[in-house]
């Protein structure tokens, strides 16, 4: 049986004045156990260095590393720091979504180009000048989150907009064509159909029904997921099910055929073949080299 994990909940370190959303300086941040937690964390370093643990692999770390545990996430922990000093951005994405305006919805969708993937390493790597501008914003949160004052909740939410914004334009200024993580640009309507493919990918919806989703021809759903998302929709559809799998294997005593059906895979030699592909090992692999 696996070792007992760490698991932070959302009530203890998201429920403050009913805002989805939370920022914590740790400097320095010392070595940190393998755990998980029910919320989204945005980790951007600052100072010193460090390894970060996540699906069995090791990335040292640097300041100006940003990346994305997502929720579901996989178990991460910290190992080997040296002075390390980071900011954790803390937030529920689904209920911070729905707390923003409209016109806001496809930034939090850009995230998912921030999001820790198995093999991918840490997904962006700030410039000296580009660090200075996210901190001068995360100081700006932190500025707000301590004092109660008039309008204190909306100005934090309005800056973590606006560190999410610089994110995104530090992001597409060089953007890796060969990631697995989505470069998500599109409107709001196509930010609503990537989170509902994100939130349900074991629906088998066709590209009839996925085009029906945007009101746009099937040709055009063709180029606007390869131009925003550098995938097919079926390319695309088949990380988030891949991505999926790897966390049911890791939090769950489900066989292999079992992961494949809950992750929409009829086959599962195919779910197999797909997941060595993904993850460079094969299910039973990945899940014993994992495991807490």
């Amino acid at each position: 049986m696996p070792r007992r994990e760490i698991s932070l909940s959302a009530a203890e370190y998201l429920d403050r004045e009913g805002l989805p959303l939370r920022l914590i300086r740790r400097d320095p941040e010392g070595e940190f156990p393998l755990h998980r937690h029910e919320f989204s964390e945005l980790v951007v370093v600052f100072g010193g260095t460090g390894t970060h643990l996540a699906f069995g692999e090791r990335h040292r770390l640097s300041p100006g590393d940003v990346f994305l545990i997502g929720e579901p996430g996989p178990p991460h922990g910290f190992a080997d720091t040296d002075r390390l000093a980071l900011y954790n951005v803390l937030f529920d994405r689904r209920k911070l979504a729905a707390a923003m305006q409209s016109q806001a919805y496809p930034v939090v969708a850009e995230l998912a180009s921030l999001e820790i993937v198995p093999g991918g390493g840490v997904p962006l790597h700030l410039g000296a000048g580009e660090l200075r501008d996210v901190l001068a914003i995360l100081r700006g949160m932190e500025h707000e989150q301590g004092h109660s004052r008039s309008f204190s909740a909306l100005a934090l939410t309005a800056r973590f907009i606006l560190l999410l914004v610089e994110l995104a334009r530090i992001k597409r200024r060089r953007p890796d064509r060969g990631s697995r993580s989505a470069d998500l640009r599109g409107d709001e309507r196509f930010a609503e159909l990537l989170m509902l493919l994100t939130e349900h990918p074991e629906r088998d919806l066709s590209r009839q029904e996925l085009a029906e989703k945007l009101c746009v021809s099937e040709s055009t759903l063709q180029r606007r997921f390869r131009s925003r998302t550098g995938f097919s929709p079926h390319g695309y559809l088949l990380q988030l099910r891949l991505k999926k799998a790897a966390t049911l294997l890791l939090e769950s005593e489900l066989s292999v055929g079992e992961v494949a059906a809950e992750t929409g895979f009829a086959d599962s030699n195919y779910f197999c073949r797909c997941f060595r592909r993904y993850a460079r090992l094969s299910p039973l692999e990945f899940r014993r080299r994992n495991r807490l």
